[in-house]
């Protein structure tokens, strides 16, 4: 009888999984379990790194929409980005609130990793712009054009831009931006922001 549950266990478990999550033969480069099996959420992709990035952005709508913008560290989406209606005492992980699982913010060695082991590459697909992020292994996403949001305004909109994990100082947080130069190539950016700033978030989902 043990054995007989043991096999429906074994069989029915994918099935229950399916519909969230998809199984994987990692062919990574950069971790110690490349020769195991994964199950991912449908929504992350496995870029051959320490953590798998999120398709689109957290609230996206689809892979090329740019999402929702937060403060750092608030998972309140405003209508307004103002000092006044933010408090620097705010340091939850958007991601992991939003999504749950082990979905979270980035931290600033991940995105150092996602750039130094992906080819990084300006790209248009369906008449959005943007930077892609394409892998070893074949798999890559795509960060939309973006920008910031301050006061009620979207700014620096032609370029994309993700909150990392991190902060600077008491009221600044570091930002990934990626900027197209003269000669299309793809200058990154690390910079520190004002955390009452909107901008959107991508997270990665800890193997």
């Amino acid at each position: 009888m043990k054995n007989i549950v043991k096999y429906l266990i074994i069989f029915i478990t994918p099935f229950l999984m399916g519909s969230c999550f998809v199984l994987i033969h990692d062919d990574c480069y950069d971790r110690d379990d490349c020769n195991e099996e994964l199950y991912l959420p449908v929504e992350a992709v496995d870029l051959g790194l320490s953590v798998a990035w999120a398709s689109s952005n957290v609230g996206a709508k689809d892979l090329l929409d740019h999402g929702d913008y937060f403060a750092w560290g608030d998972t309140i989406v405003k209508e307004e980005y103002v000092k006044e209606n933010y408090s620097n005492r705010y340091k939850k992980d958007i991601a992991s609130l939003k999504l749950g699982g082990n979905w979270r913010m980035p931290t600033i060695d991940e995105v150092n990793e996602l750039i130094d082991r992906c080819k990084v590459v300006w790209v248009s697909k369906e008449n959005v712009e943007g930077v892609e992020f394409k892998a070893r292994n074949g798999n890559s996403i795509f960060f939309p054009k973006t920008g910031y949001r301050e006061l009620q305004d979207i700014f620096a909109d032609d370029i994309p831009m993700i909150w990392i994990y991190a902060t600077c100082n008491a009221t600044e947080a570091y930002s990934l931006a990626l900027k197209k130069s003269e000669d299309d190539e793809v200058e990154v950016l690390i910079n520190c922001k004002e955390r009452y700033i909107g901008i959107p978030v991508r997270a990665v989902w800890a193997y």
